[in-house]
C-alpha cells in the first residue's frame, strides 16, 4: 500500500474564479455590469449543464464578481436576472477539464420579459493560469485511428511528448507495465502522472494505470506538460488528467466491432514451402456504451437529478504463427553424433570430458567419444527422463546440418475484457455526489509447441513462456458541496488495484518425477528447471514464470474553497 501526504494552500489577489479549477473539473467565473461599466451586486446567475440540465445558482458579491466552481465538463448556458434589467442568457459555453473560463457579463436596461442571448462558440480567455497543457476532446479521441484503441496513445498529440518502446498498445497482447513509458517534457519515462476521475491510478511498481479506459467511456483528457498546480505536485514529468464519461438527462448508446480474420489472406512464405496451411488470425475488438436518467416508473425519476453511464470492451485475438525449431534427432536422443555436421559440412566432434588431462604447458586436451557417439552407459538419470519430453522431428531440416526440422502453428489467444460504470446524482444544486468503478481483465496467451500437457513447450510472444493474467481495478466516489455561493468541499477517496499472476507449466510437478533427487522434495514450490542447449531449442519450464503480485493504491483528496471579494483561499490535503 502507498500513502501519500500533499497540503495545497493557494491565495490569489486577483480574479479568483480563474484560479478555481479542480483537479477533474473547471469553473466559469467573471464579472457582471451595467451599461455605465458599474459593478452589480446581488445578481443572479443560473449556470446550467445542458447534457444534464442540472443547475447551480450562484450570486455576484460586494465588488460584482461571481464563480461557479468544481463543474464537471460540458457545455453550460448562463442566465442572468436582475429586476430593471433585461434577462441575459449565453449558451454554448464549452467548458472543458481545469478550465478557468472568465467572462464580462454587460446588462441592459429593460423588462425581464426581454432577453438578450448570446449564442455560438465564443472567445473564452484563460489569463490567469500558468499551467501549459492540451486537452484531447472526445471526437478527436473517438475519430482518429488508433490500433488498439487505446485512449493513452493519444498523448502523443501534444507538444513535448515523447511515447517509449511498447506504449500505448492493447495489454492483452503487450505489456502492462509499459502504459507509463512515455516523456513528458524531457522527463523520464515512467515519471509522469495518471489521473482518472480526479484520482491517482498509477500503481507502485510502476508509473502505469492499473486501468486504461476505452476510448467510448472518455469523455476528454488533458496532458499537462508544465508548471502547473500545487496539488499536482507528486510527480516528475506531466500529468494526464482523464474524465470519464457520465450519463445525460436523454438516453444515448452505441455498439461497435473491429474485425480482421485470415480468411481474407493469403498464405506466407514458409508455409508454402513446407506445405502448411496459412497460419489462422482473428482479431475482434467489440463493445457498447449506454447511459441515461435512472427512473423507476410510477416510483421516481431521476431525470434531472440521478444518471448512469456503463461501457463494455470485449478483445479477443487468436493467431497461429508458424515457429521453425531444432530439436535433437531420433540418433542424437541415443548418443549417437556420427552425421552431425556444421554449415562447412564438417562434423563436429563430441569429447569425453573425464578424459581431460593438461600438458605440462597447461594446455587441456580431451578425447573424443568413439565414432562420436554417447554410450548410454554415461547417459544422466535426469536426462534420459527430460529427453523423452522433446517431440519426433516433423520435417527433413537443412540436408548438411539438420537444424529446423520441427515446425509448429499452434494456436495462440490473447483476450480482455472491460467493463466501466458511473452514478451521478445530485441530491440539490448545491451537493453532487457521483462514484464510478472500472475493472480490465487481460490474459495475454501462449501456446504449447511441444503438444498439449508438455512442461517445456511453453511459447508467449510476448514474453515468457505461459499466459499471464493482468486485472486492474479503479474506482472514486466524490462529493461536492456548496453551502454558499462562496464557499465550497470536495471529498474524494480512490482505490486502484493491480492483480499479475502467472505459474509455470510443471508447477505442482515433483522433481523426483524426472529423477531428481528425494532431498528436492522438501521444496515447496515444485517446479522443473530450464534446461538450455546449445544450438537447439531447449527444454523451457518457465521456471522464472512465477509471479502473484498485488498492487494497491488507496487516497483520500479533501479541499476546501473561500471566494471572498476579489481573493479566493484554498486549502487541500491528501
Amino acid at each position: 500500500m502507498r500513502v501519500r501526504l500533499a497540503f495545497i494552500i493557494v491565495l490569489a489577489a486577483t480574479m479568483a474564479g480563474s484560479l478555481l479549477a479542480q483537479t477533474n473539473t473547471g469553473s466559469i467565473g467573471g464579472t457582471v455590469k451595467d451599461a455605465t461599466g458599474a459593478v452589480m451586486t446581488g445578481v443572479r446567475i443560473d449556470v446550467t449543464n445542458t447534457a444534464t440540465g442540472v443547475k447551480r445558482a450562484v450570486q455576484t458579491n460586494e465588488v460584482g464578481l461571481f464563480l461557479a466552481s468544481s463543474l464537471p465538463p460540458g457545455t453550460y448556458e448562463l442566465t442572468v436576472e436582475k429586476e430593471g434589467f433585461k434577462k441575459f442568457v449565453r449558451s454554448g459555453i464549452k467548458l472543458s477539464v481545469q478550465d478557468a473560463i472568465e467572462l464580462d457579463l454587460v446588462m441592459a436596461l429593460g423588462s425581464l420579459s426581454d432577453a438578450i442571448e448570446v449564442k455560438g462558440d465564443v472567445s473564452l480567455l484563460q489569463t490567469a493560469t500558468s499551467s501549459l497543457g492540451q486537452v484531447v476532446d472526445n471526437r478527436r479521441i473517438v475519430e482518429l485511428p488508433l490500433n488498439g484503441r487505446n485512449t493513452l496513445a493519444l498523448v502523443s498529440l501534444t507538444a513535448g511528448v515523447q511515447p517509449g518502446t511498447g506504449f500505448g498498445g492493447l495489454v492483452a497482447i503487450g505489456n502492462a507495465y509499459t502504459q507509463g513509458n512515455f516523456s513528458v517534457s524531457g522527463a523520464a519515462g515512467y515519471s509522469s502522472s495518471v489521473i482518472l476521475d480526479g484520482v491517482p491510478a498509477d500503481q507502485n511498481l510502476y508509473a502505469a494505470p492499473s486501468v486504461v479506459p476505452s476510448i467510448d467511456a472518455v469523455e476528454e483528457f488533458k496532458v499537462q506538460t508544465n508548471t502547473f498546480s500545487a496539488e499536482f505536485g507528486r510527480t516528475g514529468g506531466g500529468v494526464i488528467n482523464v474524465i470519464m464519461k457520465s450519463g445525460t438527462s436523454q438516453f444515448h448508446g452505441g455498439a461497435y466491432e473491429f474485425l480482421r480474420n485470415s480468411v481474407l489472406d493469403a498464405n506466407n512464405f514458409f508455409n508454402n514451402a513446407n506445405g502448411k496451411e496459412k497460419s489462422v488470425f482473428t482479431y475482434n475488438l467489440f463493445g457498447g456504451t449506454i447511459g441515461g436518467p435512472i427512473s423507476i416508473p410510477k416510483v421516481y425519476s431521476g431525470k434531472d437529478r440521478t444518471f448512469f453511464f456503463a461501457s463494455y470492451e470485449g478483445f479477443r485475438e487468436r493467431k497461429s504463427p508458424s515457429n521453425l525449431l531444432t530439436i535433437p534427432s531420433a540418433a542424437q536422443r541415443q548418443g549417437d553424433f556420427s552425421s552431425t555436421y556444421d554449415t562447412k559440412g564438417q562434423l563436429i566432434n563430441i569429447y569425453d570430458a573425464l578424459t581431460t588431462v593438461v600438458s605440462s604447458s597447461g594446455v587441456p586436451s580431451r578425447t573424443r567419444f568413439p565414432n562420436n557417439v554417447i554410450p548410454s552407459s554415461r547417459f544422466d538419470a535426469v536426462a534420459k527422463k527430460l529427453i523423452q519430453y522433446y517431440p519426433e522431428p516433423n520435417l527433413p531440416g537443412d540436408p548438411v546440418t539438420g537444424v529446423y526440422n520441427y515446425i509448429s502453428g499452434a494456436g495462440i489467444t490473447n483476450r480482455s475484457d472491460q467493463v466501466n460504470a458511473r452514478v451521478d446524482h445530485n441530491f440539490s444544486s448545491a451537493n453532487r455526489m457521483f462514484g464510478r468503478y472500472s475493472m480490465n481483465r487481460a490474459v495475454r496467451g501462449s501456446t504449447n509447441l511441444f503438444g498439449e500437457d508438455n512442461p517445456f513447450g511453453g511459447y508467449n510472444p510476448s514474453g515468457g513462456y505461459v499466459p499471464i493474467l493482468i486485472k486492474g481495478q479503479h474506482f472514486v466516489l466524490n462529493d461536492t458541496f456548496t453551502p454558499s455561493p462562496t464557499f465550497m468541499v470536495d471529498l474524494s477517496y480512490g482505490a486502484s488495484r493491480e492483480w499479475v499472476a502467472k505459474e509455470p507449466l510443471s508447477s505442482g510437478r515433483p522433481l523426483t518425477d524426472v529423477g531428481f533427487s528425494s532431498a528436492y522434495a522438501a521444496i515447496e514450490q515444485q517446479y522443473y528447471p530450464n534446461i538450455t542447449i546449445s544450438n537447439f531449442r531447449g527444454l523451457l519450464a518457465s521456471d522464472m514464470d512465477l509471479i502473484r503480485r498485488g498492487d494497491y493504491t488507496h487516497s483520500f483528496r479533501a479541499t476546501i474553497t473561500k471566494f471572498s471579494g476579489r481573493h479566493a483561499m484554498k486549502f487541500g490535503g491528501e
